[in-house]
């Protein structure tokens, strides 16, 4: 059951599979690394190292002679293969000889060779290797120039992969003038289009890196966009090029003038668009005309009837709100267009912009009251698109303005759930909500965040969703992955008088129960189970009875659908994550005799004795020292079978469980500490005798000797560190006490004091009650009693220990 599900290569991998005979792949199969008997790599001395070179440079001759030969065949698929094997020998060996060497040899064959099959092979090498041959290239005149020399050809297909070649290596040609010269010269004499979209290829990269070149080609391009004879397609990436002319402040307003121009000459939509985008990209690059591009933009978003046009002004000036938030946007006119638009695509552009807005421009948004009504109503719009953009617009606004939106807060949680209830029962509604991409829920978990009395409504709306959404519905699972996030911020948002457990209980017992129990109904349960866990997890005194609600269930799906017993190992990891331990325990209980190797067995086995371990240190007797003596000794034999059950399935996965063990450790000295604690205290208050310095000294000792093992104990991710934390907080607070109570000499006699012994523990988890402990002894140092640390212990025991996710972790 639990065999590692992760598959292994077989011994057949590609690496050691056969390779033909004729072919050149088995020369790039000869990477083996030195190791020692153990699979380590081996330290090596410089002389070895040195060797290892000389091996690796002889062995790179040997196969740069083997692809000459295909090289100075007749065959032509042999060249084209041979130009191919030059390509992986750069990727393979990208050493400085290597690279100048194939480089020089492969412009060589560019410049002379004929053949327009095998320059484009060698395009394809320059165009691979780009980034090897930029850095490691040493002769670059060299190989520039025999590249260059094909420009001056007669044969336009010849120049045009020419001029691709150098479009693929740009730093190299950056500041080279006699090749600039003649792309100039293929930008004004070009007539094949191949060649004419190859001068628009190198002239692209060309002017993105440039300066000097991008202001020595605008009005060349400028004048081959007027020209009459210029097709509109080409006319189209000319103009795109002017995205790149933002190198100086001349240039950009050259530029500029040009694109803006040209939008009186060509006024059909496309080219319209393509000129505002490229307007656009000029003024992210030059800052100094974000607010001229915003007037513009503005301009053809409400006067333009063409909605291509509006759509492309609105992406454009939501593009500007991003790198430039708080320029002068037109708030009051976006609404306006909003309000008058028919067209469904206009109208979610506009809300995107005023989503990307009301995260810095948010009190200007609120001034504008027929605005906000307007979002209001939109947020039961029966379109998912714009209901759930409105509801972020409103959200984004509430958790920035957090005063004087009450109303509006409470308002938006209302139609949340009313949008919510339409969208799931309408007939016509097919929805699907992605957890990941839906704004609907990042503004419910926003809005709970900003106020977590907001939990109790959406929560009683999502779980009365249970019964009515199809468990075929993706929707389903996101809705109740969303509550499992926000139960935690509000622990009564499913346990009101409207929504019990009983509504989640009984979910699952139909779950259960169905005939037809597909793969993702179990992701269901998990989280549903998952949701009561968060719940729960603080409220000690039910943690029992909830899963003995929770067993029946779980043990009728073992019974029903025995096929996904793994899953329900999980629920158990949970359980105990979260400190339901006699759940935990049952359902160990239940896998260990189906469990396919002794090592899995032993696991489950410490597992169980871990469990049963928590759940009775929680319902210790504190009251008798005797039977707390007789329960330290028992805790003693429990923790020791446990380390033994624990190193005995070490085998598991052949990983070894150091972070198991050295947590066990960890959490046996933190238990034993508190009891010895409290049976050091009990001794002495029923004797009436006073403390000994010297035992709380060493008492003190054993804590901080804890928190320095706690501390070098590694956690793997944030849950980890938040449990280590706990334990040490808590062992912090132990210390503060015992130098408040015991090493002062005064006489301390056990004093009841209503104020400090009462502590209502079975409402706090340990971060929560380290935080109360901590501010009742800054506010009341001097009149902390005995009773009152006797109780502190007390509640440190009663709470349930969560054990971290990585502790499960094989």
């Amino acid at each position: 059951m639990f065999r590692n599900k992760t598959p292994k290569l077989s011994t057949l991998s590609l690496g050691n599979s056969t390779v033909p005979p004729n072919s050149l792949f088995h020369l790039f199969n000869s990477d083996v690394q030195v190791t020692t008997g153990v699979g380590q790599t081996m330290s090596m001395t410089r002389d070895q190292l040195l060797q290892q070179r000389r091996d690796e440079e002889k062995e790179c001759v040997s196969i740069m002679l083997e692809i000459d030969k295909g090289i100075r065949s007749g065959n032509l698929g042999d060249q084209v293969e041979s130009i191919l094997f030059y390509g992986h020998l750069i990727k393979h060996h990208p050493t400085s000889m290597v690279i100048n060497s194939v480089i020089f040899k492969l412009s060589d064959i560019f410049r002379n060779t004929n053949n327009c099959t095998v320059k484009y092979r060698i395009l394809k090498v320059f165009q691979e290797c780009s980034q090897e041959l930029t850095q490691r290239l040493s002769n670059q005149e060299e190989v520039l120039k025999r590249i260059h020399s094909v420009i001056l050809s007669n044969d336009p297909v010849a120049r045009s992969l020419a001029l691709r070649l150098l479009g693929s290596v740009p730093d190299l040609i950056a500041d080279k003038l006699y090749i600039h010269h003649s792309i100039r010269s293929c930008l004004a004499s070009a007539h094949d289009q191949v060649e004419v979209e190859a001068t628009i290829f190198i002239m692209d990269k060309l002017c993105e890196i440039s300066p000097q070149f991008s202001q020595s080609v605008i009005q060349k391009v400028n004048t081959a966009i007027q020209n009459l004879e210029t097709p509109p397609s080409i006319k189209l990436k000319y103009i795109r090029l002017f995205r790149h002319m933002h190198h100086s402040t001349t240039t950009s307003s050259q530029s500029r003038d040009i694109l803006q121009q040209l939008l009186d000459l060509y006024p059909s939509v496309t080219f319209i668009n393509v000129i505002l985008d490229t307007l656009t990209n000029l003024s992210l690059k030059h800052i100094l005309f974000i607010d001229d591009q915003i007037l513009l933009l503005n301009r053809y978003a409400l006067n333009d009837p063409r909605s291509r046009v509006k759509v492309l002004s609105l992406k454009s000036l939501e593009r500007l709100a991003r790198i430039s938030p708080h320029s002068l946007y037109p708030i009051q006119e976006i609404f306006t267009l909003l309000s008058n638009q028919k067209d469904q695509q206009v109208s979610v552009h506009c809300l995107q912009l005023l989503n990307q807005l009301s995260i810095t421009k948010y009190q200007q948004l609120l001034q504008h009251c027929d605005g906000v009504d307007q979002l209001l109503q939109l947020t039961l719009d029966p379109n998912l698109s714009l209901s759930e953009l409105s509801i972020s617009i409103l959200c984004n606004l509430i958790v920035e303005q957090q005063s004087n939106t009450e109303t509006l807060s409470t308002n938006l949680v209302d139609n949340i759930s009313k949008l919510l209830t339409l969208q799931f029962t309408s007939t016509t509604s097919s929805t699907i909500i992605d957890s990941k991409s839906s704004l609907l829920l990042q503004s419910i978990i926003k809005l709970v965040e900003s106020n977590t009395e907001h939990a109790m409504i959406i929560s009683k709306s999502i779980i009365s969703l249970l019964p009515i959404i199809p468990r075929t519905n993706p929707s389903l699972f996101h809705l109740l992955y969303c509550l499992s996030i926000i139960v935690p911020m509000n622990k009564n948002s499913v346990k009101s008088s409207e929504v019990t457990i009983q509504n989640l209980t009984d979910y699952l017992s139909k779950l259960v129960e169905s005939n037809v129990f597909q793969s993702t109904d179990k992701d269901l349960f998990i989280c549903i189970c998952m949701i009561i866990f968060r719940a729960y997890d603080e409220n000690i005194s039910e943690i029992v009875s909830i899963g003995d609600q929770l067993y029946p269930i779980i043990e009728k799906l073992h019974q029903n659908h025995p096929q996904y017993t793994w899953y329900l190992y999980v629920l158990a990891q949970y359980s105990q994550h979260y400190g339901f331990h006699q759940l935990a325990n049952r359902i160990y209980k239940k896998l260990i005799y189906i469990v396919d190797s002794n090592s899995y067995y032993y696991w489950l086995k410490c597992l169980i004795c871990l469990s049963n371990l928590e759940h009775s240190i929680s319902n210790i007797n504190n009251n008798n020292s005797t039977d707390l003596q007789a329960t330290i000794e028992d805790l003693l034999s429990d923790y020791h079978q446990s380390t033994l059950l624990l190193k005995s399935s070490t085998g598991i996965n052949e990983k070894s469980l150091q972070f198991q063990q050295e947590f066990l450790l960890c959490r046996e000295n933190y238990i034993f500490n508190l009891l010895n604690l409290k049976s050091y205290i009990l001794y002495f208050s029923n004797n009436n005798q006073q403390f000994y310095q010297k035992d709380s000294k060493l008492k003190v000792k054993s804590f901080l000797e804890l928190i320095e093992k706690l501390k070098n104990l590694k956690s793997r991710n944030s849950n980890t560190k938040s449990i280590i934390e706990s334990m040490i907080n808590s062992s912090q607070i132990i210390i503060q006490l015992i130098n408040l109570l015991l090493l002062d000499n005064k006489d301390y006699t056990i004093v009841t004091n209503n104020n400090n012994s009462v502590l209502k523990i079975n409402k706090y988890p340990v971060e929560k009650f380290c935080k109360f402990l901590s501010d009742q002894i800054i506010n009341n140092s001097s009149s902390l009693d005995v009773e009152f640390f006797n109780q502190v212990i007390n509640g440190f025991l009663s709470i349930p220990s969560n054990y971290p996710i990585d502790f499960f972790r094989m």
